[in-house]
C-alpha cells in the first residue's frame, strides 16, 4: 500500500538495532542519531521524536525504506502468529490502515454466529 497513512500518525517503536542500522547508514553515531531524532517515552520504548515521520517523502515513499525500522517492515502485523490474540491493536490499525481495514472485514465475513 502507498497510502503512508502509518507514517503520518503512528510512529514505530524503534529497536536499539534499528537505532545502529540507521544511524549507520545515516553516517551518524547512534548516540547522535538518538539526540536528533528519537524520543524514549515513560516506558522505556523509543519512538522517532515527530510525527508524520521525517523520513516520509512529499510522494508518500520512505527516504530510509530499505533500513526502515522493523516495525514498520511488519506493520500492520497481520501475517503474525499473535494476530489472533490482539484483537484491540487489530481493530485499532482499521482507523488508520486500509489493508488492516479490509483484512478485518474479510474475517468477519468468514465468522458465523450460531
Amino acid at each position: 500500500m502507498s497510502c503512508a497513512n502509518c507514517c503520518k500518525t503512528s510512529p514505530p517503536l524503534l529497536t536499539t538495532e534499528d537505532i545502529n542500522r540507521i544511524s549507520k547508514a545515516l553516517g551518524m553515531s547512534a548516540k547522535q542519531f538518538s539526540k536528533t531524532y528519537v524520543l524514549q517515552d515513560y516506558n522505556g520504548e523509543k519512538t522517532f521524536n515527530v510525527v508524520p515521520c521525517r523520513f516520509l517523502q512529499s510522494d508518500n515513499s520512505c527516504q530510509i525504506y530499505d533500513i526502515r525500522p522493523e516495525a514498520c517492515r511488519r506493520y500492520p502485523h497481520t501475517d503474525e502468529l499473535e494476530y489472533p490474540k490482539r484483537t484491540h491493536l487489530n481493530v485499532a490499525n482499521t482507523v488508520v490502515c486500509p489493508a488492516a481495514y479490509n483484512i478485518l472485514e474479510k474475517l468477519k465475513s468468514k465468522i458465523t454466529l450460531s
